[in-house]
């Protein structure tokens, strides 16, 4: 819910979060700013503000379990190589999949410089990537505490 919050939204409030020039890239700001937002940043390239997708899918590899595209779920961290060349271009979250071949996403920095929601072709998918969430039981005592 907090990113499809911010559709159609450009890259100011998101450039500024991480500390980004104007006219920077900023997908990967996003997903820094919807993590901080949501409070779990913590979950998300270990609370640092990354602003570099090659950087932040080094991080991704590192720490977090690798998903098939036929598992993506919501919120999981999503990689495009438009150049299919091995490094990244982009960044985003998944909504879900929608076939063995596409998937839904909300991205930052897409669409004219804004926030949106696109389906996308799984070959140009460079990983998914699932940050370790609470179990449920857990979920619900941080529910209860705030």
């Amino acid at each position: 819910k907090i990113a499809q919050k911010h559709l159609g939204q450009g890259g100011a409030r998101f450039r500024k979060f991480v500390g980004l020039p104007s006219g920077a890239a900023w997908c990967n700001a996003y997903v820094d700013y919807v993590a901080n937002e949501g409070g779990v940043s913590k979950l998300y390239f270990n609370g640092k503000k990354e602003t570099y997708c090659p950087h932040s899918i080094k991080w991704c590899k590192a720490n977090l379990a690798e998903i098939p595209l036929w598992l993506a779920m919501p919120m999981d961290i999503i990689y495009f190589d438009w150049d299919r060349n091995g490094n990244p271009n982009h960044i985003g979250f998944v909504r879900c999949h929608k076939s063995t071949s596409s998937i839904y996403t909300i991205e930052g920095n897409t669409d004219g410089g804004k926030v949106a929601q696109k389906t996308r072709n799984g070959k140009y998918i460079q990983g998914i990537y699932r940050p370790h969430f609470p179990t449920n039981a857990k979920k619900k005592k941080l529910l209860l505490m705030t």
